[in-house]
């Protein structure tokens, strides 16, 4: 994401503490990295990340992934609280 000349968003990871939350307490939930998915026996990364523009990142956003670590992919751990 650009400001003018000067990038501000787009140039790596941001802290997972850092941002505003959405209604479902969730931040940094568009453009950080894509997220790993099974679809099946395939595995693909979806959402986007930080290299992708903002007005792609979206959980439409679906591409091919071997499953290896890199930069721009990762999974979020959701806790169910009881009750």
């Amino acid at each position: 994401m650009a400001l003018g000349d000067k990038v501000i968003k787009g140039t790596g990871t941001v802290d997972v503490t850092s941002g505003q939350q959405n209604g479902w307490g969730l931040k940094n939930y568009i453009g950080n990295v894509q997220e790993w998915v099974t679809d099946g026996e395939s595995v693909k990364a979806r959402g986007g990340a930080f290299e992708d523009a903002h007005s792609k990142c979206d959980i439409s956003l679906e591409r091919p992934h071997n499953g290896a670590a890199d930069k721009a992919t990762g999974f979020r751990l959701i806790l169910e609280k009881p009750g």
